[in-house]
């Protein structure tokens, strides 16, 4: 699913999405802006992003627009990113 699609199931289905996993560089709309636009439509979802190099987006992860920044170079299976991901 593209950025731009996700942004309109976020939308038709905000009752039951809790938490954005996203990676940081895509196409068309990067993953800060679309956490961005989530967080606009529902303040309590908890978004994460995926990014290569996390230093690059430091700032913004302190600025409080991702919930979670993990680098994804060092995960070894979706089972890991849940375990990161639920203490939020």
């Amino acid at each position: 699913m593209n950025p731009l699609e996700a942004a309109e199931y976020i939308r038709e289905n905000a009752g039951s999405v809790k938490v954005l996993l996203t990676d940081f560089v895509m196409p068309e709309l990067n993953g800060l802006e679309l956490i961005k636009q989530t967080k606009q439509m529902l303040t309590a979802i908890k978004c994460v992003t995926l990014n290569r190099y996390c230093k690059s987006i430091g700032s913004d992860y302190e600025m409080g627009v991702a919930d979670l920044v993990l680098e994804k170079n060092v995960l070894q299976s979706i089972e890991e990113v849940v375990e990161r991901i639920n203490p939020l």
